[in-house]
């Protein structure tokens, strides 16, 4: 009772300081409830980041990489397994319209003066009164054509030699052409057919056989076509050993390979080529050792183009030049790694130095132009870049570091491109012919002979069956090219 009674006694004064002490807690507490919901939200966000930053980290250390595929390394198209089609071009948008563009040469029907075959139209009566029309006054008014492939049947060529006497008593048999050479035989140009559709255009062997039964009446073997294609290349030897000689003395080549499977087994094909010559040889294997026994001597006046494959930078040649395209999908796929500076860079000296190439073929290292593209590819060839680096992107750039003096070839050298396009579309061919035919049973050899003719007939605009017959009946080829 005596507290309660000092509690009442409490003077006005000191009770309106407690007061305002109790106010100014409530503004405390409520100021605490305030930030501890704030710092709530942050924990949350900063959760949501740290798991972000935990799956960077574990793609910096290796543990969970961007699936490679055909649009970010050097994985072709057709393993691109259940996937759905998402390719893109390393080329920028041009601002360019899509179709032809001006000044391009368009392709059309042309009106042939003279035809093989006239077929005449009259009116026999009149269409008015129905009188017979004298044809002799008519005129012609108008002509249309119409190009068509005649229905193909065989000929038969019967060759007679004959023997004559002469007043000396000679008796002079005159002799069959070498191509002639036993009593029924089958002529070059269902030979050419045979070797055209097989290794150009990459038909099974069985249908095949019913194209040259089905479109010319002929029938032959599976085994007729196999023997065809293995004597052909057998013919070809002397024009598959002059391309190989222009191949190696050219002042520039591009080279790459593939793997073939032959009977199951992994083999390789070989590409060398060049603006007018393209010569494919197979092995059993990759190394270089079969490099060197086709050209023992190297490439002694030339440039050689290829990806980073050590087997071709260990080819000797005039110099070298890697291929730009490869590097560029191994930068996206990096880029995706991690999205680094240093890559972008790497991607921007490549446009200066192709910009430069479309201005002038070739320049001079003393060049100006050039000095300043070297040097900014030296500054960054030898910049640090940090420890949160990706492990990829230092392991990139020390590739390129060492093989510094193939990066920027193609600037000093009139026909030397900075990718190695034409070499990849040389080997494609082997390719498609495994994706038709499941691959090679044999005749790989015979193959890469018929292949490197006929793309060499290509570059030079020849036709095709023709040189085949050619060399089916010995004649002596020229891959000039037609004014």
């Amino acid at each position: 009772m005596k507290d309660s009674q000092e509690y009442i006694t409490i003077p006005k004064k000191e009770y309106d300081a407690l007061l305002n002490e109790v106010s100014e807690l409530k503004l405390l507490v409520n100021e605490m409830l305030d930030r501890s919901i704030k710092a709530h939200e942050e924990i949350e966000s900063l959760k949501k980041t740290v798991k972000e930053q935990q799956l960077i980290i574990n793609t910096f250390r290796g543990e969970k990489l961007p699936k490679k595929d055909s649009s970010n390394s050097n994985i072709p198209p057709s393993k691109d397994l259940f996937r759905v089609d998402t390719r893109r071009s390393l080329r920028k948008k041009s601002d360019r319209k899509t179709g032809g563009q001006p000044g391009h040469k368009g392709h059309h029907l042309e009106f042939k003066t003279s035809p093989e075959k006239n077929i005449e139209i009259y009116s026999k009566q009149c269409n008015n009164c129905g009188r017979v029309l004298n044809l002799k006054d008519a005129v012609l008014k108008e002509s249309r054509q119409v190009i068509d492939i005649p229905v193909c049947k065989t000929i038969t060529y019967q060759y007679n030699t004959f023997a004559a006497k002469c007043q000396c008593g000679c008796i002079n048999r005159s002799k069959f052409p070498k191509h002639v050479n036993a009593s029924v035989q089958y002529g070059p140009n269902i030979r050419a057919f045979t070797n055209y559709f097989s290794v150009r255009h990459f038909i099974p062997f069985k249908r095949l056989s019913e194209i040259l039964k089905d479109c010319f009446g002929v029938s032959v073997s599976q085994g007729f076509i196999a023997n065809t294609l293995a004597r052909s290349a057998q013919k070809a030897r002397g024009i598959y050993d002059h391309i190989k000689d222009q191949v190696q003395y050219s002042n520039w080549i591009g080279t790459d390979e593939t793997g073939i499977y032959v009977n199951g087994k992994k083999n390789t094909l070989w590409a060398w080529q060049n603006e007018h010559y393209t010569f494919l040889a197979t092995s059993n294997s990759r190394h270089a050792k079969h490099i060197h026994r086709l050209f023992y001597h190297g490439f002694p006046n030339a440039i050689i183009s290829s990806d980073q494959y050590a087997a071709h930078l260990s080819t000797y040649g005039k110099g070298h030049q890697i291929c730009w395209v490869h590097l560029l999908r191994k930068i996206a796929f990096l880029l995706e790694v991690q999205d680094h500076y240093w890559l972008n860079k790497i991607k921007l000296i490549y446009k200066k130095a192709s910009q430069l190439k479309r201005l002038n073929p070739a320049y001079h290292k003393s060049s100006n132009y050039t000095k300043l593209i070297e040097k900014e590819l030296n500054s960054l060839l030898l910049r640090k870049l940090g420890k949160k680096t990706n492990v990829l992107i230092t392991k990139f750039q020390k590739s390129l570091r060492k093989n510094r003096q193939f990066l920027l070839t193609f600037l000093y050298h009139n026909n030397v491109p900075s990718d190695n396009n034409s070499s990849e579309q040389a080997i494609r061919n082997a390719k498609v012919k495994m994706k038709v035919s499941s691959g090679f049973k044999s005749l790989q050899h015979s193959y890469a002979i018929m292949r490197s003719v006929i793309d060499t007939a290509i570059k030079n605009n020849c036709n095709i069956l023709n040189i085949i017959a050619d060399i089916e009946t010995g004649t002596d080829i020229s891959f000039s090219r037609p004014e």
